[in-house]
C-alpha cells in the first residue's frame, strides 16, 4: 500500500486530470456557449446538436474504457486521455470554422471517458478499503477545479475567447504529464479474458456491453438506470444555464463568469459525498442531492434576480458533483472485486444520458423555451429515487 504522502499526491493529480478532462474538454462548452453563439449565429437546435456530437465521442471512449480499463492499467488510460484534451483544446482555440470547432469539442469530450474511468481502480489499488470512498469523492472535485478556473480566464479573455482556449491546453498538457509520472501501470497480478482483443472493434465493444448487462444483476442494473437519468437531467444545467442566464436577465460576461466560478467553488463540497454515505446511507444522501438539484433548477425556471442565480449555482456545484460520486460509489459496492467494469458500464450509461439530452433538449426548447428545460430537470431529478439500489448500504470509514 502506498504512503499517506503518495496518497495526497494521488488525490491531487487525479483531481487535477478530471479538473482537465470534465471541467475544460466536457463543460467549458456551455459557459463560452455565448460567445460561441454569437460568433458563429448558432441556434437552439445547433447548441445541442454540437454538445450531443461532441458527446458521442465521449460515448464509445467510455464504452472502451470500461472493458479495457484493466488491461491496459491507469497509467496509460489517464495519459491517453490527458493528450487527447490537450489536442481538442487547442484545436477549439484555432478553430476557423464550424466544422473545425465541432471536430475540436468531440476530441476534448472523449477525454474523460479515458481519465475518469481508471480513478475507480486507483482508489481501490492505491488506498485502503476505510479510505477508498473519500478518496474517490475528492479526486471527483476535479470538475469544480476545472470550472472555478475557467471563471477567471473568462474575465482576462472576455474579448479574446479563442485565447482563453490555448491557456487551457497548455495546462492540460502539462496536468497529464504530472499524471503519467505518477500513476500506477496495469496491475500485473490482474487475470485478463483472452477474448478481449477481439472487441478493440466498435461491433465488438458492443457486443461486450450487451452481454454485460445482460448478465449484470439487479442492482447493477438499478445502477446504469440511475446513471443514465443522471446525464440526462444534469446535462441542462451545464448546457443552457448560462446562455439562458445571459438572455432572461441580461448578464454581462463578468456576471456569467462569476456565476460559473461560485459553480466550481461549491463543487468543491461535493467531495463530501463519501462521508456523507457513511452517516446517512445511499437513500437518504439520494434524497437530500436531488431534493437540493431539484431546487438549483427551479431558480433557473424562476428567471429570477441575479443573486438567486448565483444561489443556484453553488447549490448545482455541489450537488452535481457529490452525484455523480454517489454513481461511484454504488458501483464500487456493487462489484468491489473489479471496480472498474461496473464502473466504467456505469458512466457509460452516464454518457449515454448526457448524449441523447442536449440534442433532444434543444428541439423542445425551439418549441418551449430554454427555462422549460429547467423545470422538466426537476421531474427527472426526483425520479431518481425511484432508481436507488434495493438495499441500502453505508460505506465505512
Amino acid at each position: 500500500m502506498t504512503s499517506r504522502s503518495q496518497q495526497y499526491q494521488i488525490i491531487l493529480a487525479g483531481s487535477f486530470i478530471v479538473a482537465i478532462s470534465y471541467g475544460w474538454g466536457r463543460y467549458n462548452y456551455g459557459l463560452f456557449l455565448p460567445y460561441i453563439e454569437a460568433e458563429f449565429q448558432l441556434n437552439t437546435v445547433w447548441q445541442g446538436l454540437i454538445a450531443s456530437i461532441s458527446y458521442s465521442g465521449y460515448l464509445l471512449t467510455t464504452l472502451f474504457a470500461s472493458l479495457f480499463a484493466a488491461r491496459l492499467g491507469p497509467k496509460h488510460m489517464i495519459t491517453i486521455g490527458g493528450l487527447l484534451a490537450t489536442s481538442g483544446l487547442f484545436l477549439v482555440y484555432s478553430a476557423d470554422h464550424l466544422m473545425w470547432l465541432t471536430l475540436g469539442l468531440t476530441i476534448a469530450g472523449i477525454s474523460p471517458g479515458l481519465c475518469y474511468t481508471p480513478l475507480s481502480e486507483v482508489s481501490v489499488r492505491m488506498f485502503p478499503a476505510n479510505r477508498r470512498a473519500r478518496a474517490y469523492s475528492l479526486m471527483n472535485t476535479g470538475t469544480s477545479f476545472g470550472v472555478m478556473a475557467a471563471g477567471p480566464v473568462v474575465i482576462w479573455y472576455s474579448d479574446q475567447w479563442r485565447e482563453a482556449w490555448l491557456v487551457f491546453a497548455l495546462a492540460a498538457l502539462l496536468i497529464t504529464l504530472w499524471n503519467t509520472w505518477l500513476m500506477p501501470p496495469r496491475d500485473p497480478n490482474l487475470s485478463l479474458s483472452k477474448t478481449s482483443t477481439n472487441r478493440l472493434t466498435l461491433a465488438g465493444m458492443a457486443s461486450a456491453w450487451q452481454k454485460a448487462l445482460r448478465q449484470a444483476d439487479e442492482n447493477k442494473q438499478r445502477l446504469y438506470v440511475f446513471s443514465f437519468f443522471v446525464g440526462v437531467s444534469c446535462s441542462i444545467y451545464w448546457t443552457y444555464a448560462v446562455i439562458t442566464l445571459s438572455s432572461s436577465i441580461q448578464l454581462d460576461s463578468e456576471q456569467l463568469a462569476i456565476f460559473w466560478v461560485l459553480l466550481g467553488v461549491f463543487g468543491v463540497t461535493g467531495g463530501v459525498a463519501g462521508d456523507l454515505v457513511r452517516r446517512l446511507g445511499f437513500h437518504r444522501s439520494l434524497l437530500v442531492l436531488t431534493l437540493l438539484l431539484s431546487a438549483c433548477h427551479l431558480i433557473i425556471y424562476l428567471q429570477p434576480s441575479y443573486l438567486l442565480a448565483l444561489v443556484s449555482s453553488a447549490i448545482f456545484g455541489g450537488g452535481f458533483i457529490a452525484l455523480t460520486a454517489l454513481s461511484g460509489i454504488w458501483a464500487v459496492e456493487a462489484a468491489p472485486d473489479n471496480p472498474a467494469r461496473t464502473f466504467g458500464m456505469a458512466f457509460l450509461s452516464m454518457s449515454v444520458g448526457q448524449f441523447v439530452a442536449p440534442f433532444l433538449m434543444g428541439i423542445i426548447a425551439s418549441y418551449s423555451g430554454l427555462d422549460f428545460l429547467f423545470l422538466l430537470a426537476c421531474g427527472l431529478l426526483l425520479g431518481l429515487n425511484l432508481c436507488r439500489p434495493k438495499h441500502n448500504f453505508h460505506t465505512s470509514g
